[in-house]
């Protein structure tokens, strides 16, 4: 029968370890690096930027179940389910489409129909990773995994991180934040049934939280987020992000009122004629600081609801976003 082992895509660690050792129940899965793996870092890493022409899609891992090599390697169907967590897990690690094109010589042919639950081989402008090294990799992809057949089911870890590649390969600061208060939306609804469900088991009427009827059964989408922060033991999301996301939905444009209330003062060097002592910020890169806000925000509570420790770096920056087409600020 053939091995288990695939070509993995887009795979880029801090500190290019040549091989990492990922643990399983069935006995652990092993990458190491294609003999090209230089060369695919290259291409990879040249293309950066949204308005590249072209994103590659490059071969850099091979993953190899603990079997491998054995003349009668014991392979069941769960087996081959520890794949999908671990491609998830290093997508979430490293901020790339990282998924399997194709089984190597000795492996298996996907004969072009990979499972959906994987991420789709797809290009994007270069990794923007939460870890600093191939230890911290290691540890978050093994924490992940082994989180996922409990919390990692409860708290919907599929549907977030692929909604979370999602935003991280638009174009426009419309789509990305769209993709992502899809998960803010996504999570507020995980804590509207963990709270009603509570309310049940002590006996409580259903009630509206965050407002003021009671004979309500929903959650408000503000009142849900602090309260998943507030369970996960993190920051809340500024009530701008929520602003934002109103005024994109309903407005069809990111700039709303809530921008009248807004500290324009510049930080860091960020804002308009910063170079020359300008002190004004842009309506893009307030809005940029927001973006950055929630996809840290969301790192944040994937940390904590998984179970993979402390966040290690924090991933994004205003200056991340700052340059992302944003054609309902124009």
């Amino acid at each position: 029968m053939p091995q288990l082992s695939f070509f993995i895509t887009n795979l880029l660690v801090p500190g290019d370890p040549q091989q990492i050792a990922i643990s399983t129940p069935s006995g652990g899965w092993a990458l190491e690096q294609v003999a090209d793996y230089e060369r695919a870092k290259r291409v990879i890493t040249a293309a950066r930027g949204p308005q590249a022409s072209e994103l590659p899609i490059e071969t850099t891992y091979i993953l190899d179940h603990a079997s491998f090599g054995q003349l009668s390697p014991t392979v069941d169907e769960q087996t081959c389910h520890e794949l999908t967590p671990i491609l998830l897990a290093a997508s979430f690690a490293t901020g790339m489409s990282v998924t399997i094109r194709d089984g190597t010589l000795a492996g298996p042919s996907l004969m072009g129909s990979p499972t959906p639950e994987w991420p789709r081989p797809r290009a994007m402008d270069g990794p923007s990773w939460v870890v600093n090294t191939p230890s911290e990799f290691q540890a978050l992809v093994n924490a992940f995994v082994k989180s996922w057949p409990g919390a990692g089911l409860e708290e919907k870890a599929l549907l977030l991180v692929h909604h979370w590649l999602d935003a991280l390969a638009c174009w426009s600061m419309e789509d990305l934040y769209l993709s992502a208060t899809t998960l803010l939306q996504v999570i507020a609804a995980t804590e509207e049934k963990k709270l009603l469900a509570k309310r049940k088991r002590a006996g409580k009427k259903k009630q509206h939280a965050g407002g003021k009827r009671s004979d309500e059964t929903k959650l408000y989408f503000y009142a849900a987020l602090r309260e998943a922060s507030k369970r996960m033991n993190i920051h809340k999301p500024s009530f701008e992000a929520k602003e934002m996301r109103d005024s994109l939905i309903h407005e069809g444009s990111l700039r709303g009122e809530w921008m009248n209330n807004v500290d324009r003062t510049r930080w860091a060097g960020i804002g308009e004629n910063a170079d020359d002592g300008g002190d004004r910020l842009t309506d893009q890169e307030i809005c940029a600081r927001i973006v950055a806000e929630v996809m840290n925000w969301f790192d944040a509570y994937v940390h904590a609801a998984l179970r993979l420790g402390k966040v290690a770096k924090t991933r994004f920056g205003a200056h991340d976003f700052a340059r992302l087409n944003a054609y309902s600020l124009a």
